[in-house]
């Protein structure tokens, strides 16, 4: 993975965003969300290889930013992810972990923040679709194919994947036109999708059934995460 290609970054059109959202954004309302496995698609030769190797090209090691790290922060890093591998060590550290610092970020300058996790593995998983990924969990770009008319999935859409669409495409356009995901309740939406908050951190899983569940998706992982950049952010700011 070339992660020196890697940079998410507002996008600017002059029309609906002329500046950068970072400051007056009381009552600013967003939509945010990640899937579980976000970087499946960026190793594919990982699959089923959840130990780190020395001479694996996603050895940490060869990660530029933790290169000037002393080793016992490399150590700490490989030691936490010894179980579940560098695809959850990547998810984790480009996506998962960013989404629960902008979700702290927005929640602290008073945005109305409705945050998701896509979680359905179902027939229009895109991203899996494309590059013929057969293991389980949802991974980059999977909702896209729910969301879009795509010529890449056949036309028979299964009657799981089409309650899928109809969510998706309510939810979203919902947000859109009222700002509000949820305004009432209806069949294909039976769930009522409130804003998270700092004290319950609530979140929709959106799999073959919606739940709102409390508590962030990711808070061992961000738990990690916070307590490493506070020891080691000299080493953080150095590596930039």
């Amino acid at each position: 993975m070339d992660t020196t290609n890697l940079y998410f970054r507002v996008c600017f059109d002059d029309t609906l965003v002329k500046h950068s959202p970072t400051s007056n954004i009381t009552h600013f309302k967003i939509m945010l969300g990640t899937t579980y496995r976000e970087a499946i698609p960026f190793y594919p030769n990982a699959f089923g290889n959840r130990n780190y190797t020395e001479n694996y090209n996603c050895s940490f090691d060869l990660l530029k930013t933790f290169s000037k790290m002393e080793d016992r922060a490399k150590q700490l890093v490989k030691n936490f992810y010894s179980q579940d591998g560098v695809i959850s060590f990547a998810s984790d550290f480009y996506f998962n972990y960013p989404s629960e610092r902008l979700v702290k970020y927005y929640l602290r300058n008073n945005a109305v923040v409705y945050r998701y996790i896509f979680n359905y593995d179902g027939g229009r998983n895109y991203m899996k679709e494309m590059k013929n990924i057969t293991i389980r969990g949802t991974t980059h770009a999977d909702e896209l194919g729910y969301l879009f008319d795509m010529s890449m999935f056949d036309t028979n859409i299964s009657d799981a994947d089409q309650l899928v669409i109809d969510r998706m495409t309510s939810l979203w356009t919902n947000f859109a036109k009222y700002g509000d995901p949820t305004p009432s309740p209806s069949p294909v939406l039976p769930v009522r999708w409130s804003p998270t908050t700092a004290d319950q951190g609530s979140y929709l899983d959106l799999d073959a059934a919606l739940s709102l569940r409390s508590g962030g998706p990711f808070e061992r992982v961000a738990s990690f995460w916070d307590l490493f950049y506070h020891h080691y952010a000299k080493f953080y700011k150095d590596s930039n």
